[in-house]
């Protein structure tokens, strides 16, 4: 692990770098994350009206399930501009 390294705190350039990395892969696993959470729950209000039909829970079904693709859309979009070439 680079952070163990001797010399690793005294390169402050490289250290910022570093932890700039770490920051971001812990934005895109927090991202992930919320939108496994979303989908589990979309499956499960789904799940809900299958079994007995609630106009109310339908139509928090669609509202939710635009929510979720726009939080996709922004993610890729987010990914999309992070690659490198």
């Amino acid at each position: 692990m680079k952070v163990q390294k001797n010399g690793f705190w005294e390169d402050i350039n490289n250290s910022q770098k570093v932890f700039g990395k770490i920051k971001n892969l812990e934005r895109k696993i927090n991202s992930f994350e919320n939108i496994k959470t979303n989908l589990e729950n979309l499956v499960e209000m789904n799940n809900l009206i299958i079994g007995e039909f609630d106009e109310e829970l339908s139509k928090d079904l669609l509202s939710q399930t635009a929510n979720f693709t726009k939080l996709l859309e922004k993610l890729e979009l987010e990914t999309l501009l992070s690659r490198k070439i």
